[in-house]
């Protein structure tokens, strides 16, 4: 039996499949040498698309020993029809990687890139191709993706994976992003790019040792994994996945075991300072070392400390980038090559208004006397309480701070969410065991990240019960503020019965300014004659479930109820996150107000069919307020948006906080700096009370000027409009290069249902349908095609085949809209990967099984002195010796026939195509007609036999060539790369070196102490600050920059690896590299000849 080897076809398991690797460690067992290989389907065949086996058990596995043309000699092997062979060569085309030409006994490739946006179901916009065409020419794709919020990022990243795919260069592949992200990521990858994820957690890795036993790893298993950062950072997932990844790819291998790493919001894991690194950092910087390509995604991607930005820019291309305090030339050179960032406003300078205008706009409400009463009287408690603890020391005033925190927040946001947690605060006192400690305590725990919303408010009860059990201990002091904030909350009708009741429409709830502001919101922009308008919705956002359940009462008692309105929390099932996020962005649904806390609503794309959000308080956090808004004021958002939130000239804290949305809104492109300070102003004017609005003003002056981002990222690369004029030129040559248009996916995917015993018909306006199913298509038709309705499935939806069919003109803008009675088919689609694998299996499987015969025939306007013209299809694929398949593509040879075979000129070949017109089926005489081509098909027949013997010489002398030649030039630029990364590493410990070190220390230090304002932080900052001045020794220099040597010993392993391994096996031919395959025979009859 003959053992494949790395690159090598075979036939297993009936289907056609690529070695990838062969384990050289065979085993012996029952006297018998077994092979473990791993083997990658190449029939187009969605599931799965690889297998790991043991050779010699397999049945009937073979090694594919060569093509053939088709018998055309034989009489009885009768002629495809033109329209079938040509959907055959289409699907033959559009799964190759470029496409060859022959002349002059010369052979060229010319590749085929972007076509990813023809197998993904997305409106691709121009700047969106751009990022796409800059990681192919990179030879490994490491680039920072830092567009605005709502510009497409996700887009982004899901064509350069496409595109990586398509061209065989990637396999298996890592999302890290936050956990309310993973669904998001998966129906995003699936809907959009057909690409199947795995969401790695703790009940998939149940489910899978449910289902494959104990020992399963899921590192192994599942190829295309997603996994929140979080969980990821967990010690024994993380040592998991490093000892997976190393026995994944032997110490010896030339590539490393993961393919590709996307990190979304990647500014999470940024470091923050030299030493000063979270679990989440280092994760990524473990996990990075096993990824051959890098995706970075963040809006934020600079908080203003350049020795925290250019640590992620490390840990994204280690080889060109070094954590430091100051940049140099070099550098920004190096982030005009791996940084991408455009912003909204810079797009819609162009000659059409790419996104639409937001409008930001506050909600007067009139507090009622009352209301007034209980702000002016928890600020005095707040004022009052902390100002006498803060002199007890520096815990005390944390833990105080952070329970009225909690309190002001939770008025801010509902009197009803103020009531519970009140009552609840008030409750403890007396309660001994509750000192500082378990007080301290209860606040880190409610501190901790948590998403489900009911535990998060549980948690947070809890910090200000066991905080005011706490404060208790000073009863003399806090008594009397206690009492004046029951008795309003009492006289406003939240007495403690009340609260302690459930919450429903049918009991008489209290007087609420706020939500009487907002229901007259409703009727006015949603609601004519107290009818809900068709075409308007609002997302009601707020930080608690508490208000949440207090709204839905509310509006209840309004006659406001399901399926008119619907809410989205914390710790809401998947599924039903989805079936709401699908129900509000459908124009036919009555669902029209949303109410969700932000932990639900993260990551979800609201905007198809909502250009509204009120904000029922604002969150303190300025990113937090930009997230929310980005759910609608985003790519794909036909109407100006308008954001609402409540204000009022009563209320010092509503007024600071109009305010600060306002510059939030001014300050949009300097967010990751900026809203870092504004969040601690905010933090500090609730807690302290000692700031201003001017002071605010005036700490954004000084964070704008001192803060680096703005430099930092100057030299990022924005595009221009030649550059994306540029790109969508590209991508429409190539698809005039592969035929690809709307008209022929609907012929190939109906050649393919007949074939299998079904048919597409046309409507009309470029729609179809099935009018005919394959027997062995039912379930996935059913899965993919029918629309499903209350989980049945049956009605039959118009098929498309262009991005154009399912986009509306709105507003001037071109959206992309598809309708619930339409599919989109691109090539991605699972029913247009069956139709492709159906063509490509032809390839391999014998003719008699097939239904094809691989040839055809025409009759058409030719020259005189040409009777025919025989069209000889090979498929051309070249490996080198990683086991890589770096080109395949299509060779069409016309030979032209009359008293001789000779290859017919290039220029006439090309006019042929453009005249197409003037050649057409045979309708008579078919047999008279093979007859004549069996007469000339012994000399094509020989002549194509000595043709492949040129086609291989050719290609070995050219293709030998020019893989020297970027040899030598990818080695050489490498080299130059690591030489300038080691020289950056390689810091001697004379005077002078270590006085660089301490000034660029000092450098971040100083940076850190001038953007922080608050008075006992800077305290802080500036000890620190004075203590390094101090510390800093040879030993500190050791201390401080021990990675570096770890830095240089992974950069040694990374240039033996590159420059030994991965570079001579990249850029070379393997001995039997070179794979010429037969396809089949177009031969076109000049009229008349026979």
């Amino acid at each position: 039996m003959q053992i494949p080897v790395p690159g090598q076809c075979v036939i297993v398991r009936k289907r056609p499949a690529i070695v990838r690797e062969l384990d050289e460690n065979s085993t012996i067992k029952d006297g018998f040498i077994q092979h473990l290989i791993e083997v990658e389907y190449i029939d187009e065949h969605d599931y799965p698309r690889e297998d790991k086996l043991i050779w010699e058990r397999e049945l009937d596995a073979k090694v594919f020993a060569s093509f053939k043309f088709p018998d055309i000699g034989n009489i009885n092997l009768k002629p495809d029809t033109p329209e079938r062979y040509k959907r055959f060569i289409d699907a033959i085309k559009w799964t190759s990687q470029g496409f060859y030409s022959y002349q002059n006994d010369s052979v060229t490739y010319n590749p085929t890139n972007l076509v990813s946006p023809s197998f993904s179901s997305v409106q691709v916009e121009d700047y969106q191709l751009f990022p796409v065409l800059k990681a192919l020419t990179m030879p490994r794709a490491n680039l920072l993706l830092a567009d605005d919020v709502g510009l497409g990022k996700t887009i982004e990243a899901g064509l350069i994976t496409q595109e990586l795919i398509r061209n065989k260069k990637i396999r298996r592949i890592i999302i890290i992003c936050p956990s309310a992200l993973q669904i998001q990521w998966q129906d995003e990858m699936k809907e959009k790019f057909n690409i199947d994820f795995t969401i790695l957690d703790t009940a998939q890795i149940f489910k899978m040792q449910r289902e494959l036993g104990m020992d399963a790893n899921p590192w192994k298993i599942y190829p295309r994994i997603i996994i929140s950062m979080d969980y990821l950072k967990q010690k024994d997932i993380l040592n998991k996945f490093i000892h997976t990844s190393q026995q994944l790819n032997p110490k010896d291998s030339a590539m490393l075991p993961w393919d590709l790493l996307i990190v979304d919001e990647a500014h999470n894991l940024s470091p923050s300072r030299f030493a000063d690194e979270s679990l989440r950092c280092s994760m990524l910087r473990e996990v990075s070392m096993y990824c051959e390509n890098h995706l970075f995604l963040s809006a934020t991607p600079h908080n203003g400390y350049t020795v925290s930005f250019t640590g992620l820019l490390e840990m994204l291309d280690p080889i060109r980038f070094q954590q430091k305090a100051v940049l140099d030339e070099e550098d920004m050179s190096n982030i005009s090559q791996i940084m991408i960032r455009r912003m909204k406003d810079d797009l819609n300078k162009g000659e059409i208004q790419r996104f639409p205008n937001r409008f930001i706009q506050g909600l007067p409400i009139e507090l009622s006397q009352k209301e007034v009463q209980l702000y002016d009287a928890l600020r005095e408690y707040r004022v009052g309480v902390t100002r006498s603890i803060s002199k007890f020391g520096k815990k005390e005033r944390i833990i105080a701070g952070f329970i009225f925190s909690i309190l002001t927040k939770r008025l801010l946001s509902s009197t009803y969410s103020f009531a519970k947690t009140w009552w609840n605060h008030v409750e403890s006192t007396g309660l001994e065991e509750f000192g500082i400690n378990e007080a301290n305590e209860s606040m880190k725990r409610a501190k901790a990240p948590i998403e489900d919303d009911t535990e998060k408010s549980q948690r947070e009860m809890d910090a200000v019960r066991h905080g005011g059990s706490w404060l208790s201990n000073y009863r003399d002091l806090v008594s009397p503020y206690q009492k004046r904030i029951s008795e309003h909350l009492e006289s406003m009708g939240w007495s403690k019965r009340i609260i302690d009741q459930e919450i429903n429409e049918s009991k008489k709830l209290p007087t609420d300014s706020k939500f009487d502001e907002l229901y007259d919101w409703i009727q006015k922009y949603l609601m004519i004659n107290k009818k809900f308008l068709a075409d308007e919705r609002v997302i009601i956002f707020t930080e608690y479930k508490n208000t949440l359940d207090y709204l839905v009462a509310k509006f209840k008692s309004k006659g406001i109820t399901e399926p008119q309105l619907q809410t989205l929390f914390g710790g809401s099932a998947a599924e039903q996150r989805r079936k709401i996020k699908n129900a509000f962005n459908d124009s036919a649904s009555p669902l029209r107000i949303l109410i969700a806390t932000e932990v639900a609503a993260e990551g979800l794309n609201l905007q198809q069919s909502c250009r509204y959000v009120i904000h029922q308080e604002i969150p303190w956090n300025p990113m937090r307020l930009e997230q929310r808004n980005g759910r609608v004021d985003r790519h794909g958002q036909s109407r100006d948006v308008t954001i609402f939130h409540f204000v009022s000239d009563q209320v010092d804290e509503l007024k600071f906080l109009d305010f600060v949305v306002s510059k939030v809104h001014r300050v949009r492109q300097d967010l990751g700096s900026v809203g870092k300070v504004l969040d601690e102003t905010v933090i500090e004017y609730f807690t302290k009370g000692t700031v201003t609005s001017k002071e605010v003003q005036k700490r954004i002056e000084i964070t704008q000027r001192v803060a680096d981002n703005s430099s930092d990222t100057s030299s990022a690369d924005s595009g221009s409009a030649s550059k994306y004029s540029g790109a969508i030129k590209q991508y429409s040559q190539t698809m005039r290069n592969l035929g690809i248009n709307e008209e022929s996916f609907a012929r190939v995917l109906n050649q393919a249902m007949i074939l299998e015993g079904g048919e597409i018909k046309e409507k009309g306006d470029r729609s179809y349908i099935i009018t005919k199913t394959p027997p062995r298509w039912k379930n996935l038709i059913e899965n993919t095609i029918l629309i499903s309705n209350n989980s049945k499935r049956g009605a039959q939806p118009k098929l498309v085949f262009s991005p154009d069919r399912v986009q509306e003109e709105i507003n001037g803008r071109m959206i992309f809209q598809p309708g619930k009675d339409t599919r989109l088919l691109m090539l991605g689609h699972p029913v247009m990967q069956k139709a492709l694998s159906i063509f490509k299996r032809r390839m391999w499987i014998s003719q008699k099984n097939s239904g094809m015969n691989k040839w055809t025939v025409e009759s058409g306007k030719l020259t005189d002195n040409l009777d025919a013209v025989f069209i000889l299809t090979y498929e051309i694929s070249l490996r080198n010796k990683l086991g890589e398949r770096f080109q395949t593509g299509i060779l069409e040879i016309p030979l032209g026939c009359n008293n001789g075979i000779k290859p017919i000129s290039e220029a006439y070949f090309e006019e042929m195509k453009i005249n197409s017109d003037d050649i057409h089926e045979i309708s008579e005489s078919v047999v008279v007609a093979h007859k004549f081509i069996i007469s000339k098909w012994n000399h094509v027949s020989q002549y194509s036999k000595e043709l492949i013997a040129s086609i291989e010489d050719s290609l070995k002398d050219s293709v030998k060539e020019n893989l020297e030649i970027e040899f030598k030039k990818e080695r050489k630029e490498q080299m130059k790369l690591f030489a300038e990364r080691r020289s950056s590493l390689e810091f001697k410990k004379d005077e002078r070196s270590l006085q660089k070190l301490k000034t660029e220390m000092l450098t971040a230090a100083e940076k850190v102490r001038q953007l922080t304002f608050d008075e006992e932080e800077n305290l802080i900052r500036k000890e620190e600050y004075d203590n390094l001045k101090l510390r800093i020794t040879e030993a500190e220099w050791e201390r401080q920059h021990s990675h570096r040597e770890k830095l240089k010993e992974r950069l040694d392993k990374e240039e033996k690896r590159i420059i030994e391994k991965v570079l001579p096996g990249r850029y070379s031919l393997d001995e039997d590299g070179i794979e010429i395959h037969p396809v089949g025979v177009h031969v076109i009859l000049r009229e008349g000849v026979f």
